[in-house]
């Protein structure tokens, strides 16, 4: 279930959501979920289907890109943008830009190696360079680890909190 402002969008919320797209998808399943979902504004939820939307497509670049699943002692990362751990982790080079670091895992897949764990933060990461921009991005994350959720961005456990920055 939806609530915006404390109540339920109305019927015209969904549409304005193509029959079938992505986002109505998202939209409806919520809609018809047991858990509530709540939102203080309409771009609050604007930008929670936008984000859901840009994870799915991120997720499936990432499956396209050639990265290779491997442990964390057989990680491998383009050193142009990241230095690779002692533990396996990614961590962003000083003065690398870390929204094209990110994107560069998406375009140059075949040069990178890790874990399932991290591969999903990548994807994460990779939906919100999307949903930002690459400027805005920059500013909120600028340095980057990668490795498993151990190291995870105290941000990215609430996606929504990160919309009102």
């Amino acid at each position: 279930m939806i609530t915006v402002a404390g109540k339920r969008p109305d019927s015209g919320t969904l549409a304005g959501f193509a029959d079938g797209s992505l986002k109505r998808n998202i939209l409806s399943a919520m809609e018809t979920s047991t858990q509530r979902y709540a939102f203080d504004t309409a771009a609050q939820l604007e930008f929670e289907l936008a984000l859901r939307q840009a994870t799915v497509e991120a997720a499936h670049r990432l499956y396209g890109s050639g990265l290779r699943f491997a442990v964390f002692r057989d990680a491998a990362a383009n050193p142009a943008y990241w230095n690779v751990t002692r533990d396996g982790g990614f961590s962003l080079k000083r003065g690398a830009p870390p929204a094209r670091a990110i994107l560069d895992i998406f375009e140059n897949g075949s040069a990178y190696a890790t874990e399932c764990a991290t591969a999903m933060m990548i994807v994460l990461y990779g939906a919100l360079v999307k949903v930002y921009g690459e400027a805005r991005f920059n500013r909120l994350f600028p340095q980057i680890e990668l490795m498993n959720w151990h190291r995870l961005d105290p941000r990215l456990q609430s996606f929504g909190s990160l919309e009102r920055k």
